[in-house]
């Protein structure tokens, strides 16, 4: 029998479970540093993007209402609390979280701004890192995806105002929260274990979110968006579970529209329905066009014309409208191919529905801020397609991979320079309104007119603050809050007459004007005309008797009159209102030394010492009274420690009373 000739062949290893298992792990971990490294990169850039605004400080738009001149937070107690939690009927804006975190920083630092900033950044960078797991997990785990969602949430110049912004404290902390909430709704959704927590974690987020600002109350909206994105089935199930969630932002939109209706929103008759048609569809349109070419920024963006309209508005305007409505039909005509563009332009509308300017909410056509959240929805159609396009097999792939790859390069450069630089913008009042002057010259009156307080009250230079408000009464004669300021300023420039006659005109276009009587008062009182600033102290108490500055300026004005008993009533008053108040002791134990009532003001001397232990004026006063009751030993005690602190005490008098002891 032939033997056939057969080669050897080794037989080629075979792969063990515990080798695969050791590959796919090794794959495991390479992945997870990648993703590391590429999550690092995007909070490094970003910080450094927004670093600036780390040396900027406060400035005179709405800062002061939030932060320098906001009794609630400068004492972290109880009651504060309660009145930032439960006192939402009486606000004029309730986000109780957002004035409770800015307490916090009150209580720890004062009024050190780097405080603040810093607090505003960390937050803008924990929300990037959530952009990014949110987007990451919504796309099916797609780095790439989430990668550029959150390098444009993060470094995009329309996003500053929200961070270098110090009253903007509650865009980023509803946005924490916002974000939060909807990855542990996605948690739910996929069923992880547990899921009835994440329930739960959803809808404690949403009431945090609310509670920092009620442009959280769209939150219910978007999880119904999000179904629809996965393929959700709209049952009964899904409907009842978002039940709770309506239920809180119905609750909450109610106290945002009394609110607001105090303080901000326009009165519905001043503007016609189709021009509020007009500007929504402007500002909605001009949203999508800055995402994409974000130059000529402004922290105030005019309307158009003056009100009533009377004039013809410029053309964009009256296409906007038909460019909305173009847009939204292509939407609706993709939803033949993908979901991806539904979800992502909706995601960006129902974000911004709220301030589109139909019902107008505030003097401002349109605000950068609140691009914050609604840019995502825009910024994950564009990874999901650069996604799609890098995993495309197609021939002509490739050379538009490189293309759009080197847009996005260049755009992330842009992105971050301009950041960078708009954060600057930001460093005080002076560049803040410079800036929006220099965007709009003499369109923003408001700009003039907190420059002007900036030149006045700030830098001390009285003639460039007088040119500004010049400049807004120029713009608009009828405005009588710059005719008070101005009236300060004249003050300050030592020109009463100047300043007097600015109040009246004043109160004359305003006759409920509070601020205008009290500081005619106060400049009538400092120069002899006591009993006409009596006048203007007594029509403002009328108008506003809560108001306890009128009641301590009344009281000046009655001691310098030499009616003590009248003073001390104010001061009494006072005292029951501000039981802690140094210089209410201090002003109405003079009252009392100046009626002769002796005891009666070495005891509010003593209290004012008692609260005050370095209150040398106290000391001072108070040894006057024991020697005028002829308690030497005390008033010589109390000379001494005065003169001790630094006041000035005559020698002759402390010889009198050493004699008078012995």
């Amino acid at each position: 029998m032939a033997k056939t000739n057969q080669k050897y062949k080794k037989p080629l290893p075979r792969k063990t479970v515990a080798q695969s298992k050791k590959t796919e792990r090794k794959n495991q971990d390479k992945f997870r540093y990648k993703k590391l490294i590429i999550i690092a990169s995007i909070l490094i850039i970003t910080y450094i993007s927004v670093s600036p605004s780390l040396k900027n400080g406060f400035t005179n738009w709405d800062d002061n209402v939030y932060v320098t001149e906001n009794n609630l937070i400068m004492h972290l107690k109880a009651e504060n609390i309660k009145i930032m939690f439960f006192d939402f009927l009486n606000c004029n804006y309730y986000h109780p979280l957002t004035f409770l975190s800015l307490a916090i920083d009150y209580n720890s630092v004062k009024l050190n701004p780097a405080r603040y900033h810093l607090v505003n950044v960390l937050f803008h960078i924990l929300n990037t890192l959530l952009v990014f797991i949110f987007i990451y997990r919504l796309s099916g785990k797609k780095v790439t995806v989430a990668a550029i969602v959150a390098i444009v949430f993060g470094i995009h110049p329309m996003h500053v105002e929200s961070v270098a912004w110090i009253t903007e404290r509650k865009d980023v902390l509803y946005a924490f929260f916002f974000i939060g909430a909807l990855i542990t709704y996605l948690s739910y959704l996929r069923k992880e274990a547990r899921s009835f927590l994440f329930y739960f974690f959803t809808l404690v987020l949403f009431i945090l979110s609310v509670l920092s600002k009620p442009s959280a109350i769209i939150f219910p909206v978007i999880l119904l968006l999000i179904d629809f994105f996965m393929k959700r089935k709209f049952d009964i199930k899904c409907l009842l579970e978002k039940t709770p969630f309506f239920i809180i932002s119905i609750i909450f939109g109610i106290i945002t529209i009394k609110d607001q209706s105090n303080v901000a929103i326009t009165e519905w008759s001043a503007i016609a329905i189709h021009h509020r048609l007009i500007f929504a569809s402007y500002g909605f349109i001009t949203y999508i066009y800055k995402l994409f070419i974000p130059f000529n920024l402004s922290a105030f963006y005019p309307y158009p014309t003056k009100f009533p309209i009377t004039e013809a508005l410029p053309a964009i305007f009256y296409a906007a409208p038909f460019i909305a409505l173009g847009l939204f039909f292509l939407v609706y005509k993709s939803l033949k191919i993908s979901r991806l563009y539904a979800f992502g332009f909706l995601f960006f509308f129902f974000n911004i529905i709220m301030v589109l300017q139909f019902l107008s909410v505030g003097p401002a056509l349109m605000a950068e801020r609140y691009t914050y959240m609604s840019y995502i929805g825009l910024a994950f159609i564009g990874g999901m397609e650069f996604d799609r396009l890098y995993n495309s097999k197609k021939v002509f792939a490739n050379a538009i991979k490189y293309f759009v790859t080197g847009l996005l390069i260049i755009y992330g450069i842009m992105f971050a320079s301009l950041t960078y630089q708009r954060t600057q913008v930001w460093k005080n009042s002076n560049t803040l309104w410079t800036d929006v002057i220099k965007k709009f010259p003499l369109k923003v009156e408001v700009a003039y007119k907190n420059r002007g307080n900036y030149f006045a009250r700030e830098a001390n230079q009285y003639d460039k603050a007088l040119q500004d408000f010049n400049t807004f009464i120029s713009i608009s004669p009828y405005d009588a809050t710059i005719l008070n300021n101005r009236g300060n300023l004249y003050v300050l420039m030592q020109k009463p007459e100047l300043s007097i006659a600015d109040y009246t005109k004043a109160i004359s276009i305003d006759p409920t004007y509070y601020d205008s009587y009290i500081n005619r008062g106060i400049t009538y009182a400092n120069i002899g005309k006591y009993d006409l600033a009596l006048a203007d102290m007594d029509k403002a108490i009328k108008l506003n008797p809560g108001k306890n500055d009128v009641y301590k300026n009344r009281a000046f004005c009655y001691s310098s009159m030499g009616k003590y008993e009248e003073a001390i009533k104010d001061y009494n008053l006072l005292i029951t209102k501000e039981p802690e108040s140094v210089g209410n002791y201090l002003n109405r134990g003079i009252a009392f030394f100046n009626s002769k009532r002796y005891n009666e003001a070495i005891a509010d001397f003593s209290m004012t010492i008692q609260l005050d232990t370095a209150n040398k004026v106290a000391y001072c006063n108070r040894s006057q009274a024991y020697n005028l009751i002829g308690d030497y030993k005390n008033a010589l005690s109390d000379a001494l420690k005065a003169q001790q602190m630094g006041q000035a005490i005559n020698e002759e008098y402390i010889n009198v009373l050493k004699s008078k002891k012995q």
